[in-house]
Parts: C-alpha cells; sequence; structure tokens
C-alpha cells in the first residue's frame, strides 16, 4: 500500500491518504477504527517501537529509509512489512512538507526464509547425528576385528605349538566375531532402511550398538 503524510512546520506528521490495499492486506475496514489508517503507529509490534521511531525520526531529518517491522492484523496475527518512504521539501528547499510511503506485506517470504532455516538446522542437526553414528559405529566394529586380527596371528604363527583345543578355541573366537560383525551390518542395514538416523533417535542407535556386543 500507499501512505502520503502532510509534515507541519513543528514535524508533525499528518497521514493524508492511504491506499485501499492496506484494508485488504491487514484485514481491516473503517468500522475497526476510524483512525486506523492514520495511527498506524499503535499496530507495530511493542519489540519493533523503537525502530519505528527512529525511521521516523531519520525522516523528519530528510533521509529517504526502508524499515522492516512487524504489524497487528484484524485477526491479531502480526504480518512482516518493508516499508520505504521519503520526504519531499518545499520549494525553497527549507522545509520537508510532505512523506511519501509505499509498504509490502513480506510475511509469505518470511515464512518461507522461517522454514528453510529450520530444514538448514534439521539437516545440520541430522549431520552431527550421522556424525556420531559413524564415530560410534567405527569403535563398535575395532573390538571384534581386533580379536580376529588377534586370533589368526597366533594361529598363523605359532600353529604348530598349539595344542588341538587351543586352536580350536581360536577359530571359535573368529567365527563368533565374524557373526558379531554380520549381526552389527544387519543392525546398520536395518537403520538405513527404517530412516533411524534421526535426531530423535541416535539414542536409540547407540543403544542398539551396544547391545550387540
Amino acid at each position: 500500500w500507499t501512505v502520503v503524510s502532510d509534515v507541519d512546520e513543528d514535524g508533525t506528521m499528518r497521514p493524508q491518504s492511504i491506499s485501499d490495499s492496506f484494508y485488504t492486506t491487514m484485514g481491516y475496514t473503517e468500522a475497526h477504527h476510524p483512525d486506523m489508517a492514520s495511527d498506524r503507529l499503535s499496530l507495530v509490534h511493542p519489540d519493533d517501537m523503537a525502530q519505528a521511531h527512529q525511521h521516523i525520526q531519520r525522516l523528519r531529518a530528510g533521509q529517504e529509509d526502508t524499515i522492516e517491522l512487524r504489524m497487528r492484523a484484524a485477526d491479531g496475527t502480526y504480518r512482516h512489512i518493508r516499508y520505504y518512504a521519503r520526504p519531499e521539501w518545499n520549494d525553497q528547499k527549507t522545509q520537508i512538507v510532505r512523506i511519501l510511503g509505499a509498504a509490502r506485506d513480506m510475511t509469505s517470504e518470511k515464512q518461507a526464509e522461517n522454514s528453510l532455516r529450520e530444514v538448514a538446522e534439521r539437516e545440520h542437526e541430522l549431520l552431527e547425528v550421522q556424525k556420531q553414528f559413524i564415530i560410534q559405529a567405527s569403535h563398535e566394529f575395532r573390538t571384534p576385528l581386533a580379536i580376529i586380527l588377534s586370533s589368526a596371528t597366533l594361529l598363523y604363527q605359532y600353529h604348530e605349538r598349539l595344542t588341538p583345543e587351543r586352536r580350536a578355541a581360536h577359530f571359535e573366537r573368529i567365527q563368533q566375531q565374524v557373526q558379531h560383525l554380520v549381526d552389527l551390518l544387519d543392525s546398520l542395514l536395518y537403520l538405513v532402511d527404517q530412516n533411524a538416523l534421526d535426531p530423535e533417535r541416535s539414542k536409540y542407535v547407540e543403544l542398539l550398538l551396544r547391545s550387540r556386543l
């Protein structure tokens, strides 16, 4: 919407006209309040009021200015508005006589930005969980691999010196750890298939891996 305000000699701004799109965007009608269009500061979110006053001061100082703030709509929700305004001087360039403004509803864009930010945060969180998962998984794989390597080394280097019972014990350890690795791999495949690499399920992932020890 567009706004035209006259400026008195003392700097008071008196809105003279505002386009109909203000009412359609914000959901207000003349019945809500006769001065709703002119008293737009009353619609500004309390947290944005300070920058709204700074915006007005810059206009009074003769500066063009753009501001983004939240304004309360008729249904009680706040809409994100980008407002641009510029002052107009008298012919002698000694006094500001008018402020011309144009506002744009940025709510949809802000909602899209917030959604993208949430997705990005979610992805970052997921990557961190996956990183921790990989670290945990690599640790769990090292233990059976170390046992297999140890037994295989003993069998290779001391095969003749080991009793049949000791050789059988080492072969059994190797078989047990190989089966343990197979179980770990099955668990990993299950977790991937079920999309279990999720922040809410990270503790489950760790517990499941530990349960396989």
